[in-house]
């Protein structure tokens, strides 16, 4: 997009911007998800109502960024995808019967895959920019940014699923999902990462209510976990590595990696501890910055 003009919808996208979104609870998520072709219809004309809000407020957003921002041609990719779902869904007309809807469903699938590079988009622009201006930082921004894709995107996926029923699912939501199932499949992938990786690996022990389960969307718990047993792993290998004194990866003595799952009122509480050696008191606080890694 080039940034010597605004979007052609600019006054529009300024005057959806100011409009509150209507949010919507994972329960209610749950009890508007149906098949049938009321249901269909209706999520439908939801959607068309509150994408072009939730877009706005973003592209909004991104056009307050410093120039050297929106000039990076990741973020400039982000800005025009955004504009032109924007105008694609805004300018779509009113849904009044299946056909319409159809219609509808085969835009927000096309929307789907525009978006799908967002993420890694979004990660390497911002990487970009700190690397050239590094006291630029931008987390009040990506937190916002990345809250909203994750709510934005539930629901496009939500309203492309809910038409196709699968055993214990309701839309993009697994009724009854164990914690558990996910960690051991999660873990067992690590375990051979680590092997092929550092020729050794640390066993996982699992701890706690073994049997809890909760309505939720596994593809979440999957990316949270995944990433918190990589560094668990990473952290209990190079940690014994360093110690020496084994004379191969076979030799190692290395500490277990701990999960402990415990059943509340209303959620699942997954605790995974290491012995890692745990994180400086000097860079605690840079760790929950967006881009901070360990490694280079």
């Amino acid at each position: 997009m080039s940034l010597a003009r605004l979007p052609r919808s600019w006054s529009q996208i300024r005057r959806l911007a100011q409009k509150e979104c209507q949010t919507i609870s994972l329960g209610q998520l749950l009890r508007q998800t149906n098949s049938d072709d009321a249901s269909l219809r209706h999520n439908a004309c939801w959607l068309r109502e509150q994408l072009p809000i939730r877009f706005a407020r973003r592209i909004q957003d991104i056009l307050q960024l410093p120039h050297v921002v929106v000039s990076n041609p990741n973020i400039g990719s982000i800005l025009e995808t955004y504009v032109n779902t924007f105008e694609s869904v805004s300018s779509f007309p009113d849904i009044k019967d299946s056909d319409g809807e159809q219609a509808f469903l085969r835009l927000i699938k096309r929307e789907l895959v525009d978006h799908s590079q967002g993420t890694r988009l979004v990660a390497e622009g911002y990487r970009e920019v700190r690397g050239l201006y590094p006291h630029i930082k931008l987390d009040d921004f990506l937190h916002d940014h990345f809250t909203t894709r994750i709510a934005t995107r539930i629901l496009m996926d939500n309203y492309v699923n809910m038409r196709s029923p699968r055993p214990g699912y309701v839309g993009v939501v697994r009724q009854g999902m164990r914690p558990l199932d996910i960690v051991q499949d999660t873990a067992r992938d690590i375990l051979d990462l680590c092997h092929s990786l550092y020729g050794c690996a640390p066993k996982v022990e699992y701890r706690g209510n073994l049997d809890c389960v909760l309505d939720y969307i596994p593809r979440h718990v999957t990316y949270m976990v995944r990433e918190l047993l990589k560094n668990a792993f990473r952290s209990t290998i190079e940690r014994r590595l360093a110690r020496g004194g084994a004379r191969s990866p076979d030799d190692l003595e290395i500490p277990k990696v701990a999960v402990e799952l415990q059943q509340g009122d209303i959620h699942v509480v997954i605790k995974i501890s290491d012995l890692g050696g745990g994180m400086p008191k000097h860079v605690q606080r840079e760790a929950w910055q967006y881009g901070w890694a360990t490694i280079g």
